[in-house]
């Protein structure tokens, strides 16, 4: 008989794929509006950082660590 984490972690590993199927559905049954919109906002962005020479700043180790450790669904 298989232990409660055991099991924990098989339900997990079966339901990552079910849950970035349902991700890509979601993600296709935008509206092209909300995609239009959204690229439109996003260029206006990087056209005022390009206009304003904005340098990206320099992230340390510890910023890093940190970043990484507020938020651990990130990055897997």
């Amino acid at each position: 008989m298989r232990t409660v984490p055991e099991l924990l972690c098989f339900v997990s590993v079966l339901g990552r794929p079910f849950q970035d199927a349902v991700r890509f559905i979601l993600l296709g049954s935008r509206s092209n509006a909300a995609v239009k919109a959204e690229n439109l906002f996003l260029r206006k962005q990087l056209a005022l950082y390009l206009e304003r020479k904005v340098k990206s700043r320099t992230t340390h180790d510890a910023t890093r660590i940190t970043l990484r450790l507020s938020n651990p669904l990130k990055g897997e």
